[in-house]
C-alpha cells in the first residue's frame, strides 16, 4: 500500500470553510429557524447534503461545479479556472501511477475505485408549489470517470481497454470481467457496489 497525500488545492480549502460554515449555521440555530433552513430549496443547510458535497470535494472539486463550464451537453474543466492536469488533484496523481503500472507490462490490469463522479445529471430540489411539495429541477454535473476515460485515452490507452462498470448490466460486466483477466481490458473504473466482490 502506498498513500498519497495531496495538500488541497486553494479553492478545496475556501469551499470547505464553506461547508463547514453552513453546517454550523444550521447547527447554532433555533428551532423554527433550523425547521425552515432544513426545508430550504436545494437543500444548503441539509446535513446530508453538505456532507455529499464534501465528500465530492474532497474526490474533485469539479464535483460540485468549481472550475467547470457547461458546454453542449457536457460539463467539462474551464482551464482559464482549474488546469484539469494540476498535480494536486487527485484523479491526476492517481492517472500518473495508473499509466506507469500499465507501460510495465502488456497485459498489466488495473481497478480504479471511486464512490462518486459517474453521472452527467443530478436532480436537485428548487423550490416547493403552492401545496409545499418539492419541484425539482435535473441539472449536469461534471462526470469524473468520463474524464478519467478521456485522460486516458489522451495518453495512448485504447478506449476498447477501459470499461467504465457504473451502469453495466451484470451480464456485461461478467464479460468485462473475463476480458480483463484476458489482459484486453487494461483499466476497470467503478464503485465498490460494482467491482467489490471480485
Amino acid at each position: 500500500v502506498h498513500n498519497e497525500v495531496i495538500a488541497m488545492l486553494p479553492a478545496q480549502s475556501a469551499l470547505s470553510e464553506q461547508l463547514k460554515d453552513r453546517y454550523n449555521t444550521l447547527k447554532n440555530a433555533s428551532g423554527k429557524d433550523k425547521g425552515r433552513m432544513m426545508r430550504e430549496a436545494g437543500g444548503r443547510f441539509n446535513p446530508l447534503v453538505i456532507e455529499g458535497e464534501g465528500t465530492k470535494l474532497a474526490m474533485d472539486p469539479r464535483l460540485i461545479g468549481y472550475g467547470t463550464r457547461e458546454v453542449g451537453n457536457q460539463v467539462l474543466t474551464d482551464s482559464a479556472v482549474l488546469d484539469p492536469k494540476s498535480t494536486s488533484l487527485k484523479v491526476n496523481r492517481m492517472l500518473n501511477t495508473a499509466l506507469t503500472h500499465y507501460r510495465e507490462h502488456p497485459l498489466a490490469t488495473q481497478m480504479v475505485f471511486m464512490e462518486v463522479g459517474y453521472t452527467d445529471t443530478t436532480e436537485r430540489t428548487v423550490g416547493r408549489d403552492a401545496a409545499g411539495e418539492p419541484i425539482k429541477q435535473t441539472f449536469r454535473v461534471f462526470n469524473l470517470a468520463k474524464e478519467i476515460k478521456r485522460r486516458l485515452i489522451e495518453e495512448g490507452v485504447p478506449e476498447s481497454e477501459i470499461a467504465i462498470f457504473a451502469g453495466m448490466s451484470q451480464e456485461k460486466r461478467t464479460e468485462a470481467a473475463a476480458m480483463m483477466r484476458e489482459g484486453k481490458i487494461r483499466f476497470a473504473i467503478g464503485s465498490t457496489a460494482t467491482m467489490g466482490t471480485g
